[in-house]
């Protein structure tokens, strides 16, 4: 823009436009679950360049990237924006996710969770080992101390793993009819029943087929053909009858 000098002669001068900054501009990644917990790389190509992005472990949903300078450009040799990316972590069909916590179920049969024993229980880093105490209930919870995920600014320190349990009553081979298996878990069960140490331990809670509920019964009670065990509930009161034997767990 020109303008008259100041004495009096045709000169003038020009008003130059103030430096703008660019915009910033946000883009959506999609990472697993297990990408989230070990960390990631993504490549992106903007402008005839690659551009290589490391996601830390812990990342969540909603958890943004920030590259300095590649947003849009600035004018007039304003300064450019930058390109942040927001992370959306993908649903996992094995592990649910609270914040660093991770929730998995984990199947056991009805003898293990009756006499006690050992399982197998999956992470994010591998499996592990867990040890099941006698007499655990169907949905009972267990917490494995840091096997959660990464904390997200401090990656050595991480939440811990719910295992909950599910019980089935045995397991059963392709060859195996669902009657044969339920009884040859029976036998095993009866079998085990006759130790000393087992004679005194209260049965898992649970209902059998006559409406019953298997509260306060022993194993040297009568045992009931185990099935598979509901999630326990409320607390049931049970009926005058008892739990005739043959019956069957459901």
């Amino acid at each position: 823009m020109r303008g008259a000098s100041p004495d009096g002669g045709s000169g003038g001068f020009e008003y130059q436009a103030r430096p703008q900054r660019g915009r910033d501009v946000e883009q959506e990644i999609e990472i697993s679950l297990q990408e989230a917990y070990h960390g990631t790389t993504r490549v992106f190509e903007k402008g005839g360049r690659r551009l290589r992005v490391k996601v830390p472990p812990g990342a969540r949903s909603g958890t943004r990237i920030r590259l300095t300078g590649e947003g849009t450009p600035g004018t007039a040799g304003g300064q450019a924006g930058n390109l942040y990316l927001r992370a959306r972590v993908l649903p996992d069909p094995r592990f649910g996710r609270r914040g660093d916590d991770l929730q998995v179920t984990v199947s056991i049969d009805l003898y293990t969770a009756i006499l006690g024993g050992r399982t197998s229980v999956p992470t994010l880093n591998g499996a592990v080992k867990l040890t099941i105490p006698a007499g655990t209930q169907n949905g009972q919870r267990f917490r494995l101390r840091g096997k959660g995920m990464p904390h997200l600014q401090e990656s050595e320190e991480r939440g811990d793993l719910y295992a909950h349990m599910s019980m089935y009553a045995c397991r059963q081979s392709s060859r195996q009819s669902s009657k044969t298996c339920s009884k040859n878990c029976s036998a095993r069960l009866r079998k085990e029943a006759r130790k000393p140490w087992l004679r005194s331990r209260p049965l898992l809670h649970g209902s059998c087929g006559s409406g019953c509920v298997l509260r306060g019964h022993h194993l040297s009670d009568g045992l009931c053909s185990p099935s598979i065990f509901p999630p326990t509930g409320g607390d049931r009161t049970p009926p005058a009858s008892g739990c005739g034997r043959g019956s069957s767990v459901v």
